[in-house]
């Protein structure tokens, strides 16, 4: 394909982009001697090129590709590097004044915001921070807060979207909080920029809010990347359908409002260069509003090099034109480069400009007389195009998807197919709502219709996410070497001459013929663990094969729970087939409802109790996590659940003395375990007597009986979670005793195959 063959430009671009990524990994001390090595190299090729004449030109490009080099270290040392070190030599409590840059979410509880440290413990570092406070505290851009905070360093990808954001503080409501508004005015900087254009996104979102009431989210979303009235649950099911993208405000949604635009001027007869200035002064409003988003800029700046090539009538270069793009996004915002979302939208863009115009000429084309086979045949070649473009996108974005999230949609190319004329439509409604949204009648009836096709985006969305196997895991252990082979072969092809350009296609149908091979074997070869994960007295049990996990909880339902689970569950886990609460706490309900937001649950299996308090709390949760595709069963005492193919639980709550006590049989062709908590019952023992492992658990309180178990069998291991009790108790000779110790902060783990 030969990308970079009389593409100068687009090399010496591309060589500034990977330089400013790779430099950004290195340690200060290697930073040095690459810089001094290019500023040798800079050197010959300057004298190169003055004495030899006859390649005056080859030695030019060299020239100007080490000053890349060269000029991507330094911009990475100088506006990242040096920049990080100071910031984090400001961790721990900390005296500091801060001034609002951005707000970047608020709701009931919590509030995160965008600052810059004017002043700390009498310094003036002038470094960017992310503000999170645990109370919905109400700050505008411009207003300056003095407060005690707990400041953290933050990871090198985590945060850094927005500019180099290089702290993390922590605000509680606790503690004294000064703050005023500015009364100085903004000066031309980039701080300046993005505090007007706050107040520009506030004013819209103030207006989109007016016109379509509560059904408003989604369309500040697409329309100016204004996620923060979206719900955890919609951002997570776009994710989990391959339709993120509808929500970034990228190449499709410039392409889609400014084409619109463009066509409304063109039958307005309006002159060439007219209509590229009120595009271009379009393509800045946009920018704006969408608080210049790393992907936006890439898309207007990319619009921007197109129209420049069309005044000069000259022939448009796309990938020339992204990697300049994208070398102007780094160069003007260096944190930039550390920005997932921007890499994800160049691998993807750069898939489509080279690799889907080669695939896309073999579809084939029909010459059909008929209109309405004509008009079928054109159907199904948009829907082939849609189809294609997706895959390619993903193949070229699966190496970043493996490394930062781990999974891909499997969804993505059926729900593309039904997103794209859906998103065509809905963008230019809605800013014709807009316009016309205080117009009787009119206004009303394109509000509605917006309305209408918002709720199809978001029901197709919703559809498609919670689809079986919508979802695939790429942390499985044969992954990483096809990953890294797709990578290689795939840039390979794209750098050197190809005889046939369709080669290009072959590594990709490589990798799924491998993957799948290699997911057949091992799903077959996978054996079924059973995963016991404490902490204090939360407790938890995993039953897991080839991904598909069941859950069964034993906790207080506290924050600290999710954590926990997070941790239990094996890295190729995609969803939860079955979550089995075996005792409900107030906490509960939260819990829940954040790890339904979060994960897709299949089914929720809830005790059947009959006490006042526990219906109440049973009540909560159902209606916690209502709005969310999970079945809810309830079950009652010693009642069988099947947690997979071959493994059964059984479990017996008791209510005693104002207190439950919980019992648990985990079996499948033997008893493999019994647990029970630290209540003695004779019920438990029974059950345990001919298990492989009776686990005395670490939830509830313990017995006051010191003596723990009567008599077990020799060949069934007693284990103790918590070391006291086990220390306690006084077991017979013919027992084999164990307890578990905890790792780490007092994690205690116990892993069973069978």
């Amino acid at each position: 394909m030969e990308l970079f063959r009389r593409r100068y430009l687009c090399l010496i671009a591309a060589i500034f982009v990977f330089t400013s990524l790779f430099v950004l990994e290195l340690g200060s001390s290697l930073q040095f001697a690459l810089i001094a090595w290019f500023l040798v190299a800079v050197t010959v090729a300057a004298i190169l090129f003055i004495f030899q004449k006859k390649r005056r030109f080859l030695f030019l490009v060299i020239l100007l590709s080490v000053g890349a080099l060269l000029f991507a270290a330094l911009h990475s040392f100088l506006f990242i590097g040096i920049p990080r070190a100071r910031a984090e030599s400001y961790t721990g409590e900390l005296y500091a004044e801060m001034k609002i840059l951005s707000r970047e979410y608020i709701d009931d509880n919590s509030a995160e915001y965008i600052v810059r440290i004017l002043d700390a413990e009498g310094d003036s570092p002038n470094i960017k921070a992310h503000l999170v406070c645990d109370f919905p505290a109400e700050f505008s851009a411009g207003d300056r807060i003095i407060a005690s905070v707990e400041a953290e360093a933050i990871d090198s990808i985590g945060g850094v979207a927005d500019g180099n954001v290089l702290l993390m503080l922590k605000l509680d409501e606790r503690q004294t909080v000064l703050y005023a508004k500015a009364e100085e005015s903004f000066f031309f900087s980039f701080d300046g920029i993005k505090g007007l254009t706050s107040d520009m996104r506030d004013g819209f979102a103030e207006y989109v809010d007016s016109i379509f009431g509560d059904d408003s989210a989604l369309v500040r979303g697409m329309l100016v990347n204004d996620k923060s009235e979206l719900s955890t649950h919609t951002k997570a099911q776009f994710r989990r359908a391959g339709a993120a993208h509808v929500l970034a405000v990228s190449g499709l949604h410039v392409s889609l409002l400014l084409g619109a635009l463009e066509l409304l001027l063109r039958k307005l007869l309006a002159p060439k260069r007219l209509r590229i200035a009120l595009l271009g002064i379009s393509g800045i409003i946009l920018l704006a509003l969408t608080n210049f988003s790393p992907s936006s800029v890439r898309s207007v700046l990319m619009l921007f090099a197109v129209y420049a090539n069309y005044l000069f009538a000259e022939e448009s270069d796309a990938p020339t034109s992204l990697f300049v793009a994208v070398a102007l996004i780094i160069l003007f915002s260096p944190f930039s480069v550390t920005d997932v979302g921007m890499w994800m939208s160049f691998c993807a863009t750069l898939g489509l400009v080279t690799v889907f115009p080669i695939l896309e000429k073999k579809i084939p084309r029909f010459n059909v007389k008929n209109k309405i086979l004509a008009l079928i045949c054109r159907i199904l070649t948009a829907a082939l195009q849609v189809m294609l473009i997706t895959v390619v996108a993903n193949i070229f974005t699966l190496p970043i998807m493996f490394y930062c999230f781990g999974q891909i949609s499997l969804s993505a190319i059926l729900c593309n197919l039904f997103l794209t004329p859906l998103t065509a439509v809905f963008l230019p409604l809605c800013v014709v709502a807009l316009i016309f949204g205080r117009v009787a009648f009119i206004g009303e009836a394109l509000v509605m219709l917006a309305k209408g096709i918002s709720s199809l985006i978001v029901g197709t969305v919703g559809f498609f996410a919670d689809m079986r196997g919508a979802v695939l895991s790429l942390e499985y252990p044969f992954v990483p070497p096809l990953v890294v082979l797709l990578a290689i072969s795939m840039t390979l092809l794209m750098l050197i001459k190809l005889k046939k350009k369709l080669f290009i296609a072959l590594p990709p149908i490589a990798f799924v013929l491998s993957f799948t091979i290699c997911f057949a074997v091992f799903a077959v070869t996978d054996r079924e663990k059973i995963k016991y994960v404490g902490w204090g007295e939360n407790e938890l049990f995993f039953v897991e094969r080839a991904g598909v996990s069941s859950v069964c909880d034993v906790s207080t339902g506290a924050s600290s729970v999710y954590n926990l689970l997070a941790d239990g569950l094996c890295d190729y886990s995609v969803e939860i087939e079955n979550y089995v609460l075996t005792h409900p706490h107030a906490n509960h309900s939260a819990m829940l409802r954040r790890l339904c937001e979060n994960r897709v649950v299949r089914r929720l299996y809830l005790p059947l109790m009959t006490d006042d308090e526990s219906l109440g709390i049973l009540a909560d949760i159902r209606n916690a996590i209502s709005e969310y595709n999970t079945e809810i069963i309830f079950y009652k005492c010693g009642e069988e659940i099947k947690l997979s193919e071959k493994t059964k639980l059984l479990p017996f709550f008791l209510q005693r003395e104002g207190k439950n006590e919980v019992f648990l049989k985990i079996c499948g062709k033997d008893d493999v375990i019994t647990y029970t908590d630290e209540a003695e019952n004779d019920l438990a023992f029974a059950l345990g007597a001919k298990s492989r492992y009776f686990l005395v658990g670490a939830h509830g309180e313990p017995s006051e009986n010191d003596e723990m178990a009567k008599s077990f069998n020799g060949d069934v291991r007693l284990i103790f979670a918590n070391e006291s009790v086990a220390k306690d108790s006084r077991i017979e000779k013919n027992g084999t005793v164990a307890y578990i110790i905890g790792k780490g902060g007092g994690k205690r783990e116990l892993l069973i195959t069978h």
